[in-house]
């Protein structure tokens, strides 16, 4: 008993004890969280709980790991009930139908279709008894069949003696399509891109990348595509987090950077790109001394961090609890923008910042929300939807019996420093941009007043009936959001602009 006490791993609870939007969804299971059976592992005293994938027709996959570590993938529909159309009522069995101990992806195709990837691997090493890693890809419907048209029986699927196999993160193309690395970087190293189109049909031809031994490659993270469609690569290694970039061939382009490869951080703690396109790179990962969850931002054409965007391209999240957890994510989305998640002492931290980075200041003091809810242990996950929702997951024990539980609470609506009035905000210049000690405002409607507000949301001036040429000599350098205000406090604009 005292060992199931010990791997109780998370207990919700949502009570009000502060003013804040969010709210549990009362349309969501019974009044705003669903529980589903989980079974322990046979040689522990646990069930695991991994992802949350909200899917193009608004349904909710659940991947976790039950027996033998073999991991299943439940379907909610958009209430919360099971979907007893999907798969074995409501359920795949990914370990035993598709050899997948490790659940690596999934990438939602225009059709209704999924692309679904992970590995499995088996063996102890020994002479005897070799390690074998087997990697696949497969495809299958809405409701969770396995689409036979897809590869060799519905499978793109590789086997590896003694070597272990890796996949990057699939991102989305321009396009409608998607790409993806497949990898092993230790002996007899190999670096394929694998691309597929809208509909996720894998396209014909595999480029595999010349990468430079000498790298001392350790992942790679992520793959996109330029204009001239070049490959544009995120890879670490131990000495640092680099962008490289490829011909079509799979050549290095010697002409960026140094050789090819330009470092952008000294650090290797990037754990998760959340956006790749061919201009703009951003990932999360916590590599501060005290643990905290940040962001940075590349400029992929100049390889170097956005000095626009937070502290010299860096953002990081301020939570209350500084403390080092592994309990702490951060998600993104178009229309919710970006939400960092620490739970820690029994309460859960919520920040929440517009799609530009700015807090969310209907959420609280610089988008900021704490709420007595516990996800306690290595079972806690998170997940945003198209309606600014934002999904809670973990694994509860009772005695010895588990379960899985989700709550979805609503409220995430982006607001305050970065929205944009309804006016023209072209009508509101802001010269000069970058500023030096002062700014110009040009307008042709009268400002009753302004204020400027610092990327984590302090205001640090604010006038009224103030003149055409603003002061920013007690400014200290860097990105600031000013807001302009006509009469009655109507918003007339919004700008950002850096202090030199």
């Amino acid at each position: 008993m005292k060992q199931l006490l010990l791997f109780a791993i998370a207990i919700f609870s949502l009570q009000s004890t502060q003013a804040q939007t969010l709210s549990l969804d009362p349309t969501f299971g019974s009044n705003g969280s669903v529980e589903f059976p989980a079974i322990p592992f046979w040689w522990s005293s646990y069930a695991y709980f991994q992802s949350i994938i909200p899917t193009s027709d608004n349904k909710i996959w659940v991947v976790s790991a039950n027996t033998n570590d073999s991991k299943i993938l439940t379907c909610l529909n958009t209430n919360g009930n099971i979907d007893s159309t999907f798969g074995n009522n409501g359920q795949l069995a990914l370990g035993t139908d598709y050899d997948i101990d490790k659940f690596e992806g999934v990438a939602n195709c225009q059709n209704g279709k999924t692309l679904v990837l992970g590995s499995s691997i088996f063996g102890t090493g020994e002479c005897i008894d070799p390690i074998v890693q087997h990697q696949v890809i497969f495809r299958i419907s809405a409701s969770g069949d396995l689409d036979s048209t897809f590869g060799i029986n519905g499978k793109m699927d590789w086997v590896r003696i003694n070597k272990l196999l890796y996949f990057s993160k699939i991102n989305e193309l321009e396009t409608g399509g998607f790409i993806v690395a497949r990898y092993n970087n230790q002996d007899d190293p190999f670096y394929d891109i694998i691309e597929f189109d809208d509909k996720g049909a894998a396209l014909p031809d595999i480029v595999q990348l010349k990468i430079n031994p000498e790298w001392n490659l350790k992942k790679i993270l992520s793959v996109t595509k330029d204009d001239s469609q070049k490959y544009l690569v995120v890879l670490s290694n131990f000495f640092g987090t680099y962008l490289s970039r490829f011909l079509k061939d799979g050549t290095l382009d010697l002409s960026y950077g140094n050789q090819g490869l330009k470092r952008f951080s000294n650090e290797d703690y990037y754990n998760e790109v959340q956006v790749f396109t061919k201009s703009k790179l951003i990932l999360s990962g916590d590599f501060e001394p005290n643990g905290r969850l940040s962001l940075i931002q590349v400029n992929v054409e100049t390889g170097l961090p956005d000095e626009t965007f937070g502290n010299n391209g860096l953002y990081v999240f301020q939570f209350n609890n500084a403390c080092a957890t592994n309990h702490r994510s951060v998600k993104y989305s178009e229309n919710t923008g970006w939400v960092g998640v620490q739970w820690v002492d029994g309460q859960t931290e919520i920040i929440q910042l517009n799609p530009d980075f700015t807090p969310n200041l209907n959420l609280g003091p610089d988008g900021h929300s704490i709420l007595p809810m516990q996800c306690i242990g290595f079972s806690s996950a998170i997940a945003l939807n198209s309606d600014k929702q934002i999904l809670f997951g973990g694994t509860i024990a009772i005695g010895s019996v588990f379960s899985h539980k989700l709550v979805r609470l609503e409220g995430l609506n982006t607001t305050s420093i970065g929205s944009e009035p309804t006016s023209k905000s072209d009508d509101y210049l802001i010269t000069p941009n970058p500023a030096g000690d002062y700014i110009t405002i040009d307008c042709a409607t009268k400002v009753e007043s302004l204020a400027i507000y610092t990327s984590n949301g302090s205001c640090v001036l604010f006038q009224t009936s103030p003149d055409k040429q603003i002061d920013m000599q007690n400014l200290k350098a860097g990105l600031y959001f000013i807001k302009l205000y006509g009469k009655d406090g109507k918003l007339l604009s919004s700008k950002r602009f850096v202090k030199r």
